[in-house]
Formats: C-alpha cells, structure tokens, sequence
C-alpha cells in the first residue's frame, strides 16, 4: 500500500507538472512577426490573424495612427503591447479568443460579451493587455453612457453586437450601471487589502452584514447574513447560480462559506434586498454572489502568512491558465492552514466574571487543576481543620499529600466556562478551480467549470467531572493508591480534553455551452452537479460514568485515576478507555440543468427592450447520519421558470457624442418555483430608473421573495419525552407527552422589499462617486420552534398543538411541538457610499465612505406579544443590528507604491442581557484600524527570480493593528464566552506578510 501511495502520488505529480509547463507554454505562445512601419490598423489586422485572435476596433479611433516596425518572436499580448506603446489607446479583453482596442477613457463605457473577472495585468511595458473587469464599476453610481446596441467593428470587417456586461441582480444584458437594484461589488484588489484569509471573515467586515455570525456557534461553519436577518435568509450563488444548504447545517439551512477557497475569489457582489423574482428561495434578505476567477493567463504564485497572539496562519495559492488555438484554461490550486485559539489564550474568556463589579462570580470550580470535597459538604477534610473543600495546587506533581492541600484549604481553583474550548478551530483548507472554454467557430462555446475543497477542522474541548461543595458527579475511594485523604472525597475537573474532528469535501461540476443567434441574441444551457461530504467524529465524547467510578474507586495504580495532580489524570490510553467515540455522518447532493435566451427583439426610438426568458430544474437528495439529526434519504425536486423585460421609454440625445441613451427604463421580472414537498410560489419584482443627466441616477424597486422550508424542518423525525408545563385553563402544573420535530404542513416564509436609491459619478478623472440608497425588508411566516409553554398558552392561535382528553377544560394529555410558521420582520435602513480619487505630483489619493444605518429593526417572535425593538438593541438569538457599521479608508499609491488605511466603525447598542440589577450594559461605539502597504517591484529588480517575471509584488499589514480587545458583554448569561461574538474578533491585532510573483 505505501508503494502504491507513492505511485499515485508520483503520477499525480507528474501530471500537474505537465499541465502547468503546458498551459504556460500557451500563455506566451510565440508568433514570428515582420511587420513593415505601416497604418496602424494593418498591423493589429495582422497580429490577430497570426495570433488566432479577434482583435476589435473603431477605425475612427487608429484612423491616422502609424504603427512601429514589429520583428521576431512575440506573444501576441506582447505584440499588441508595443503596436500600441505611446498612444492613448488600450486593449483589453472581451474572452479569451477577442480583444478590443479603445480609447482612454474607454474602458467605462465598453459593453462586454459577458463579465470578465480580473484586473491583472499582461506583460511589461508602460502599456498594458488589460481583462475588462466589471468589478471595476460600482453599480450603486453608475457609468458612463454607452450607446444602446453598439457595435463593433472586427479587424476583419465583420460586424456583430456585443453583450453588455452582467451583474448580480439581473439575468438581462446591461451595465452594470443599469442593474435595478444597489449592487455593492468588491474587486479582488478590496479582499487582499482587508487582510482577511475566507470568504466570511471578509464578508464579517462589510457594512451591510451588520452581525457576524461566529463560526464556533455554527460548529465551525460559516455563513453570511445580510441586516442581522436569521440564517439562510441570505442567498449564496457562486458564478450566479444558487448553492444549497449545506448537509450538516440541515437545522440551520445555510450554505458553508468555508467551501469557497478564497485564493478562486475575483469579486463579490452583494444585493442587500430581496430578489426571489430573479434566483428563487432564499433571498429574503438578498444575495451575495461570489464570482470566481477567470481568464488565468501565465503562472501565478501568492502566498500569505499571518499572526496573532497565540494563533498561526499561512495561505498559498498557484495559478496558471492559458490558450491553445480554441481552448482556453486555467487552474488555481490554494492550500491555507490556522492554529487553534484556546479560551485560555484569551484574558476574557480564560476568566469569566469581575470584569463589571455589579456581577457576581461566573467562574466554574469543574476546572482545572482539580477541586476536592467533602461528600455531604458539612464533614471537614482531614487534616484540614474545618475546611469542606480545597484546591490542587497548581504546581503538583506525582503523589499529593495533606500538607499539599492545607495551603489551599478553603479556596478553589474557577475558571471561565470557555477556558478549555476552541474559539476558533484549528483549521486546513485545501481548494482547486478548474476551468476550461472551447470556441466553436464565431457564435457558441463549450465551458466546464470544477471547484473541489477539502476543510479539516478540530474542535477541542474538555470533559469534566463535575463538582462543587454542595454536589459531586464522581467521588474518590480510600482506596484509591493516590487520595491522600483516607476517606472518600467528591472531585471536580478535567478529566481529559476531546476533540471532534470535522472534515468536508466539496464538489461542484458544471458542464453547459452556450452562443449567439439571429445576431442580437444570446443563450445558455448548462448543468451542474454538487455533492458534500461531511464527517464528524466525536471522539471521547461520551463518558462511560461506571467505567469513570470504577476507575476512581481502583487500588490499582495502573488502573487508577490521580484526580490530585494538576496534569493528566492518568495514562492516556487508561484515559481514552473511559469515553466512547460518536461518529457522525452528513451528505447532500444537487443536480441543476438550467438554460435561458436572451437579447433585444424589439428597437424602440427610445432604444431595444431587452428580454430573457428561463428556466432551472433540480433534485436535491440529503442524508444525515448523527445521533443529533437522523435524516435518512430525503429528496425534494424543484423547477422553475422566470422572465426578465427591460423597457426604455424615454432616450436623450447626445449632440457632442451623436449617441443617444437612455433616461428613463422599467424592469419587470417574474418567477414561478415549483417544489414536490410544499407546492409553487409565484415571486414578482418590478423596477424604475430614472437618468436625468449622464451622471445622475435614480432607482425604485419593489419585489417579493420567499424561502422555502429546509428539509429537516419538514420531515426530522419525531421523539417523544415528558416535559412539565402550567395548564393555563386549569391553573396546574403537570409533566406531559411532548412531541418535537418536523412538520411536514410547513408553508414559505415570505417577503416584501422596497429599494430607493440615488447616485452620481462624475465623468472626469477624480472619479467621484456618491450614492444613497433607502431598502425595507418585511417577512412573515418565519419558520420556527415555539417553546412548550408559549404553545399551550395559545392553544386557539395553533390548532392540534395541545391534544387535551376530553374538550376544551380537560386535562392536557400531548403537546406537539413541532416546526411552525410563526414570526414576523420589518426591517429598513440606508446605505451611503462615497468616494474621489485626487492625482497630485504626490501620488493619487482615493478617500472612500460606506456606512449602513439601520432604521429599524422590527421582530415579532413571541406570540400574543407586541414586536420588539432590534435596532441597537442585542439580542442572544442574533436576530438584530447596531444602528450604524460603516468603514472610511484612505488609499495613496504612487508608482508601484501604495499605502491604504480603513477604520471600520461600529455604533453604540445595548447589551444582550441585563446585571442582576436589571441594568443593561452599554456596549459598542468603537473602530478597529486595518493598514497594508503593498510595493510592486520594478520588472528589472527581480531578474533573479527567472527570465520572464510579468509581476512582483510584495506587502504588509495589520488587521485591528492597534489590538482593540472585546468589551464585556453579559451575552447568553451566564454561560456565554463574556464577550459579543457577533460583533468582535476573538483573534485580536493580526499582523501579516504577502508576497506575489507571476510569469
């Protein structure tokens, strides 16, 4: 076996080195050039026809322009690079076979045959082969204007329309400045500079994700929710299409950010508003798409290495893609690993308690070193005078004595409930991107896309012997070889430290093709299959007690228990034989075939309707195998079909470009869900855009969304135990039959959202952007588990929750307290967004603001109680937001140098639950200050690295640099962590290094 290890090892290997000198052979592939001194639109005629490119350009724009002489060996980047050294004109690309060439300031009013993805640079000189990048444009402002249904003229002569680029939101072809809804898009160039190392810990820092939900919590799972909204209310799409609730977050029905690698990252995109009309279920409180890399050209390597107090991480990543005639690829491959953070490591966490003097102690005496009493709590110790208890000191080693324990007579060892936990896993992800695309001929090409991570996560966290002066779980006999006592004595602490072993793996196939036709037409079919794989083991996580007492009762010393020691109890191997393993096992499976068209089949004077017309179906199967959800085969089948109609009504024209545009344009959009368990949803949207100048935009919209029941909120199976509970009608307290689990009668939670918005972006080079934008988010019929005696005091609202013998007076005989639709939000607020860029002999200064502010924020969760107040106002079911969490950041760049600072920015709110007093603590009010400086190297520096280095860049920064540390919060007292997880970062100031190089 080890041999064939190595064999596959080494043919894997092999394979991968072959792929990477293959596709970096293509990504410089050579044309021999000998092109004379002649009109510049020759020459690019020729580079494309030699290269096996389009290259597109409006003779208007070359019209008297001379191209150098051009001999020897070049890429066709290359090439072009130098034709077009020393003029004002840029080409970038359109897909991997077509390249456009245009005129500064172009590149904001390009309209693309679909949205490229990177904002890399191709080859050295001072002009450079750029991507077209739509996450270049923030569609909260808008661009500038562009022709309705420009086209392009091929070096060849040929004519044909070009596709605008597609942002989140929409399916219909548009520029980003014409999506109906505030698109807030962050490049690839903002994730690096926040210094963050996942998806989630970077969607955690943006404004519009007021409450970070810690991973701990979600056990070491991560997601994303938009406004404080619940879980899964937030749709996850990667590449535009949706991804489906992770398996073993079935309870809480979200997708896992971790199964994103963060190195295949290019942009994101968030639409903080309902949009069920466009993607389906789960969107009530909009959508993040994450937009992968593409268009990988030559060889890439980045790595990462970060640090905090006490907690370690690196992040690596290889890159490298290319085209061979028709075939274009690429592969991206990221390795990322982080230490466990302990709540010892941690000064609010490792101790629980005085932090406010109102409080009273709430540290725990299960601790470690270990606590010893007396059995019934009044009999002294011997030895001790009249002392019932005593701590272990925390320097004992071998075999204690009395005089060990009369130091400590009457004190105890405590510490913080967390002390021993992870905070924060420790962690090794493992990612890979595939993709590849095949031209067929000038209309269609074949694409496939595969995505496969692998997250292995521990979870560490002690098992105890539970204790205290007025009770003991375990008690030590006298005849225990190591009780210096003579007589029987109660004992508390650690018995041993498990851990609990997590690991996924993810894989996501898409396979489609799509084209061109009747000219101004565009389609898509494709399908895709992803497929989860989550197993967890608890190991030593059930406490054989028997085998526990037995071992403590032993006059064996190799089979005995030293509870007076600060150190391992025993032998490891004696230790793991007292606690049983509990093995858990999650899998779902999704399989998509979606397909649209879509295009402009009608021409107004005001300018072409835009129309897409689509529809998905998919079958989803999930099987659970734990002891906490058993979920055995469950399968749910979806189809759908939607419609998106765009409508100019009103254009103006523009004497000094002799283009007109539109003023004035009405989106409709409208989908139909059909799943197999609780029937259809009908979702509409519609919305307006105002442009009464070039610069000046206003936006309305209103849409619906839902969310569909998740799987084990239909059918978890049914377990029945006696619970007490006060019978209102008859004034008693009774145990009773209470059934908990699914219900199979669940209906859509629902929603309605309304958007405002007003924006400008000027058109010279200070680039300033402002924007403003009002949402209001409301859904009803949330799905929840109401507690047992909310339910039997309103019997009349849930008909057959409370089973009573005889009529309505009679004693209650069940309580079925299973999954309902109950509950409602309402939640508006305004986002701002501002920023300008100043060009000085000093370098350019950008200035940027974005802040959310939260309104309101309206639940109504209890039955027969009015809603409550969530704006500024924590709450231990996560359901709230602060009233303001923005971000203001400066950025210098000068060359290849650049500075950036930002200070993220939190408002004051109170805390989740009140002192004994019955005050509340003020908590909130602060910024945390994140830095980077970044330097890209002069190509003739770095030579040494190897003939061909296109770019090298290093940088450094700090994440919280001045270490702000959490502020008590008496959050799920009195056993939570003592500090706010949702809104601090346990980790502290983190300091970290990068360095990229690509040829």
């Amino acid at each position: 076996m080890p041999g064939a290890t190595r064999s596959r090892t080494t043919s894997v290997l092999s394979i991968a080195t072959l792929l990477i000198l293959l596709l970096a052979t293509a990504a410089h592939a050579q044309i021999r050039l000998d092109l004379p001194a002649q009109p510049l639109s020759q020459s690019l005629t020729a580079v494309g026809t030699l290269g096996h490119l389009n290259v597109m350009f409006d003779p208007s724009i070359v019209d008297g322009l001379q191209a150098p002489a051009l001999k020897g060996d070049l890429s066709a980047d290359d090439a072009l690079t130098r034709l077009l050294s020393g003029t004002e004109l840029h080409a970038i690309r359109v897909d991997a076979n077509t390249v456009r060439v245009i005129a500064e300031p172009a590149p904001r009013r390009v309209r693309n045959a679909g949205a490229t993805n990177s904002a890399a640079s191709f080859g050295p000189g001072p002009v450079s082969l750029r991507l077209a990048a739509a996450a270049a444009v923030s569609s909260a402002t808008g661009d500038e204007d562009s022709p309705a249904g420009s086209r392009t003229e091929f070096a060849n002569g040929q004519t044909v329309s070009l596709a605008e680029v597609v942002v989140t939101g929409s399916r219909l072809l548009a520029k980003s400045s014409d999506t109906p809804l505030g698109v807030h898009t962050y490049s690839r160039d903002q994730i690096d500079k926040a210094g963050e190392s996942s998806v989630s810990e970077f969607l955690n820092t943006l404004p519009q994700v007021s409450t970070a939900d810690p991973s701990l919590g979600n056990g070491g799972a991560t997601t994303v929710r938009l406004h404080g909204m619940p879980n899964g209310t937030t749709l996850v799409l990667v590449n535009g299409r949706r991804m489906s609730p992770s398996a073993a977050q079935a309870a809480g029905d979200f997708f896992d950010l971790n199964n994103i690698p963060l190195a295949a990252v290019d942009r994101i995109e968030v639409v903080p508003s309902g949009s069920s009309a466009i993607y389906g279920s789960d969107a009530l409180a909009g959508v993040v798409n994450i937009i992968l890399k593409k268009d990988v050209s030559g060889v890439t390597v980045e790595s990462k290495y970060d640090a905090s107090s006490r907690i370690r991480g690196s992040l690596t990543s290889l890159s490298l893609g290319g085209t061979v005639g028709n075939l274009s690829g690429s592969l991206i491959l990221s390795f990322q690993k982080r230490d466990n953070l302990y709540g010892s490591d941690r000064a609010i966490t490792s101790q629980g308690g005085l932090a406010v003097s109102e409080l009273t102690d709430a540290n725990y005496s299960s601790c470690s070193p270990t606590n010893v009493f007396s059995v019934d709590g009044v009999t002294p110790l011997p030895g001790l005078g009249g002392a019932t208890y005593a701590a272990t000191s925390p320097h004992q080693v071998g075999s204690a004595t009395l005089a060990s324990y009369q130091a400590t007579a009457n004190t105890l060892n405590s510490c913080g409930l967390y002390k021993l936990i992870s905070l924060l896993p420790r962690t090794k992800r493992t990612g890979a991107l595939a993709q590849a695309t095949y031209t067929l001929g000038n209309s269609s090409e074949i694409f496939a896309e595969m995505l496969f991570s692998r997250v292995e996560q521990v979870i560490y966290g002690p098992q105890y012997a539970f204790g205290g002066p007025d009770f003991q779980q375990f008690t030590a006999s006298p005849d225990n070889p190591f009780n210096p006592f003579g007589t029987a004595v109660g004992i508390s602490g650690s018995i041993l430290t498990q851990s609990s072993p997590f690991a996924t793996n993810f894989y996501r196939p898409v396979l489609g093709v799509r084209g061109q036709i009747f000219g101004r037409w565009g389609w898509e079919i494709a399908g895709s299959y992803s497929a989860e794989y989550s197993n967890e083991n608890f190991q030593h996580s059930v406490p054989d007690t028997t085998a526990i007492q037995n071992a403590l009762n032993s006059s064996d010393p190799a089979t005995a228990l030293n509870p007076f020691t600060d150190g391992a109890w025993g032998p490891q191997s004696l230790l793991n034989s007292l606690f049983l393993d509990q093995n858990t096992r999650y899998r779902t499976k999704t399989a998509t075939v979606d397909g649209y068209v879509r295009g402009e089949p009608i021409e107004l004077a005001s300018g072409p309707i835009g129309v897409v017309l689509g529809s998905e179906a998919n079958r989803t199967t999930l099987d659970t195998d734990s002891p906490f959800l058993d979920l055995a085969g469950l399968s749910r089948h979806t189809y759908a079909v939607f419609g998106e109609i765009r409508v100019p009504l009103w254009s103006l024209w523009n004497n000094l470009e002799h283009t007109r545009r539109e003023a004035l344009a009405v989106d409709l959009a409208a989908r139909y869900d059909h799943y197999s368990d609780f029937g259809g949803k009908a979702t509409p949207q519609i919305s307006a855009e105002w442009r009464p100048t070039r610069h000046l935009v206003l936006r309305g919209s209103y849409g619906e969304s839902f969310k569909a029941p998740a799987l084990a909120q239909l059918y978890l199976p049914t377990t029945t135990s006696v619970q007490p509970v006060t019978d209102p009608v008859l004034g008693t307290t009774q145990f009773v039959p209470t059934v908990v689990g699914g219900n199979p009668a669940l209906r859509p939670s629902t929603g309605h959202s309304y958007t405002l918005s007003l924006g400008y972006r000027s058109s010279d080079d200070r680039h300033l952007t402002l924007n403003v934008g009002y949402w209001r988010i409301k859904s009803t019929n949330s799905v929840q588990q109401l507690t047992l005696q909310q339910l039997v005091n309103n019997e009349t609202v849930f008909p057959g929750a409370v089973v009573r013998q005889s009529g309505p007076t009679s004693p209650i005989i069940q309580v079925n307290d299973i999954f309902l639709n109950y509950g409602s939000f309402d939640v508006d607020g305004v986002d701002y967004d501002a920023s300008i860029r100043v060009s000085t002999k000093l370098g350019n200064f950008t200035p940027s603001v974005s802040l959310s502010q939260t309104l309101s924020y309206r639940a109504s969760l209890l039955v027969g109680s009015p809603p409550t107040n969530r704006a500024a106002q924590a709450n231990d079911d996560g359901y709230w937001a602060p009233r303001f969490k923005g971000a203001a950041s400066l950025s210098w760049s000068l060359g290849g140098l650049s500075l950036d600072f930002t200070g993220r920015y939190v408002s004051g709110y109170r805390d989740y639950d009140p002192l004994p007093s019955g005050n509340y603590l003020q908590l909130g009010n602060f910024w945390l200050m994140d830095t980077e400086v970044r330097w890209r190297i002069p190509t003739q520096l770095t030579r040494g690295f190897g003939a061909g280095v296109r770019t090298s860049e290093i940088g450094i920064g700090g994440v919280n640099l001045f270490d702000r540390r959490p502020q008590y919060s008496n959050y799920a007292a009195p056993y939570g962590p003592g500090y706010d997880p949702y809104q601090f970062d346990i980790r502290g100031r983190i300091l970290y290094a990068r360095v990229l190089l690509s040829w």
